[in-house]
């Protein structure tokens, strides 16, 4: 089983390395500027064609304009979509989104080009009904010889297409969520599943398209209900910080946390800077990059008033860019009650050698040994690990509060 594993992680950091990201991104900002933007200045003209407005008699397919975009985002937009940003988000940072949006931005013009082949390489049967996709434009307009390409990748696009992972998490969530005692609620949950989507799957195209067409919208409304719901829920949590490690106030890149206070429609209200100059702020000296990350912790002192843990990764407290950790409690206008800073020389606290940047990263990971504290996890990445482990290779600290 291990071996198995570390193939599919090589094989996984082979098809989705850097290389594979830049072809990508690449193609899209090519085709974005082949066709001049035209996924975005004929935007207005594709609404009015999925509303009808523009309807062609002599037009050969099986299911409407807004049937066909409801079938083809049936098989998108799914569990990947929240899962897959929720996991980029830990691995990467907030960064990640950004990226996302920008690959999704030119990705719309490789979507494009690849819908637009789909219908000029797509075989029409002689009862009108159409077969299309990405194996037909290999067969109808590639080279005979490539061929087997088309093989290929309808054999991998089932595989791809298997919604087992999809499957399981409903089966497992609703399991946890509601039914945790019924005994082999697997199998009675699997039943279910299979006959509702035999139901509609073997009714072919048509039905899958007319029950996508009443289910998407349904299914997008929801998720951004729940998104709402979620950015109510922790109103407090947004933008409670922004960093800003080079900020020079007091000396060269000591740095500096901002605190904004916003409004609904997304303006700021106001902001508070929070650097070595504030009142019981932390103490910096030159080039501590103070800032260069931010956390919210809760309300570590009982005061009904969220924390933070700022990162000041070039602090040399101990040693020449070990780094340091400051715990800033805060009042509800933004001042700060206190600051406990974390280092090499603390109590309890981590080892570090030079050149460590303990505090490059922080993150609340919650109470995690129970006593009602929530505790950190902090970054050092030019940590070596110890003897035999490698330069650079980094380390996370988890810190136990109390």
């Amino acid at each position: 089983m291990e071996a198995i594993d570390n193939f599919f992680a090589q094989f996984v950091e082979l098809a989705w390395s850097w290389p594979t990201a830049v072809l990508l991104l690449g193609a899209g900002i090519y085709f974005s500027i082949r066709t001049k933007l035209r996924p975005f200045t004929y935007l207005g003209h594709a609404f009015e064609v999925l509303m009808g407005k523009h309807p062609s008699k002599g037009d050969v397919g099986d299911v409407s304009h807004f049937k066909a975009l409801t079938a083809s985002l049936s098989g998108t937009i799914g569990l990947g979509n929240i899962a897959g940003v929720a996991v980029a988000i830990q691995l990467g940072g907030p960064g990640a989104i950004f990226w996302m949006w920008v690959t999704a931005i030119f990705g719309i013009a490789t979507k494009f080009f690849t819908c637009t082949l789909s219908v000029l390489y797509r075989d029409v049967e002689p009862d009108g009904s159409t077969n299309a996709g990405t194996m037909y434009i290999i067969k109808n307009g590639l080279p005979k010889y490539m061929m087997p390409l088309a093989y290929f990748f309808a054999f991998f696009g089932i595989i791809a297409g298997l919604p087992a992972f999809q499957a399981n998490q409903v089966v497992q969530l609703t399991n946890d969520l509601y039914f945790p005692n019924v005994e082999n609620f697997e199998y009675i949950a699997g039943s279910i599943l299979v006959v509702l989507t035999a139901t509609v799957i073997l009714g072919g195209l048509k039905r899958i398209a007319d029950v996508s067409a009443w289910l998407v919208p349904f299914m997008g409304g929801l998720y951004f209900l729940a998104v709402l719901l979620a950015v109510l829920i922790n109103y407090d949590q947004f933008f409670p910080a922004i960093g800003a490690h080079k900020d020079d106030d007091g000396g060269t890149d000591r740095g500096a946390v901002h605190i904004l206070y916003m409004n609904t429609d997304g303006s700021v209200d106001s902001t508070v800077e929070i650097n070595d100059s504030t009142t019981n702020g932390p103490e910096l000296e030159d080039d501590d990059a103070f800032g260069r990350s931010v956390a919210n912790i809760g309300d570590l002192d009982g005061d009904g008033v969220n924390d933070l843990i700022v990162g000041a990764d070039k602090d040399n407290a101990g040693g020449a860019n070990r780094g340091t950790i400051h715990i800033i409690h805060m009042n509800t206008d933004g001042s700060v009650k206190s600051t406990v800073e974390i280092n090499n020389e603390t109590t309890n606290g981590p080892s570090m050698s030079d050149q460590d940047f303990f505090g490059f990263a922080v993150a609340n990971i919650g109470d995690l040994d129970g006593n009602g504290i929530n505790d950190l996890a902090v970054g050092a990445y030019g940590d070596d690990g110890g003897t035999g482990v490698g330069h650079n290779s980094g380390a996370v600290h988890l810190i136990f509060l109390e």
